[in-house]
């Protein structure tokens, strides 16, 4: 995993995998992980190994990203 790059960032994480064989971005808040150890524990607890639900990407949301659209 990569560290958090400098700049400006939301405070969640997206992660991008397949959940049941479809493209599915997966969004983590501020409340439930504040660093990326704490996300991937978080997905692994939550979505990791369910219903062959796979992970390939864990990124810091980034303020403006319309992916954010999708947690209203």
């Amino acid at each position: 995993m990569q560290k958090r790059k400098a700049g400006i960032y939301a405070q969640w994480f997206c992660i991008e995998g397949l959940s049941g064989g479809k493209k599915t971005t997966y969004l983590i808040y501020a409340h439930q992980a504040k660093n990326y150890a704490q996300a991937v524990r978080f997905w692994n607890k939550t979505w990791g190994g369910r219903n062959g639900n796979k992970a390939f990407v864990l990124m810091n949301a980034e303020p403006y990203d319309p992916i954010l659209c999708l947690a209203c």
